[in-house]
């Protein structure tokens, strides 16, 4: 009866140590807006585990009435985030043309993301990384501001 009642303790104990490490999980929104020929939104959804960035969904739509800057864009984010998914991992894309707007949905998985290759060729990703090579959210929310983006606190 002692070793069931200890046992019992043991793990009563170890799933309370292991909720008190647990870290949050949240949601954080980053928008970014510009306008000159055409109009470009930027919503980047930022999800982290504590302090720490486990993934991004982005949608980024573009307007404009003329079919050629939307092919364009549309060229453009295709090769740019098929090359980062080749050279990095974790990237998602898919675009749509609907009339005269372009819709991106991109996801990055930074926890399939190779931060090694990835600093080696962007060293200044660095300064956005903690000692452990993750991405730290207040790292990746001043590279969003610096582009003008307005993030949630």
């Amino acid at each position: 009866m002692k070793k069931i009642l200890m046992s019992s303790l043991v793990i009563v104990l170890g799933l309370f140590l292991v909720g008190c490490n647990s870290k949050e999980e949240r949601v954080v929104k980053c928008t970014l807006n510009s306008s000159d020929t055409y109009d470009i939104q930027s919503v980047y959804e930022i999800t982290t585990n504590g302090d720490i960035v486990t993934s991004v969904n982005t949608i980024e739509t573009v307007t404009s009435d003329q079919k050629e800057v939307l092919q364009i864009f549309e060229k453009t984010l295709k090769e740019t985030y098929q090359t980062m998914n080749e050279k990095y991992g974790g990237y998602t894309n898919n675009i749509e043309i609907q009339d005269n707007k372009l819709t991106s949905r991109t996801k990055i998985d930074y926890t399939k993301l190779d931060f090694s290759k990835l600093v080696t060729d962007e060293p200044t990703m660095k300064n956005a990384l903690n000692s452990k090579n993750e991405l730290t959210l207040k790292g990746l929310k001043s590279i969003y501001v610096a582009l003008g983006a307005t993030c949630e606190e």
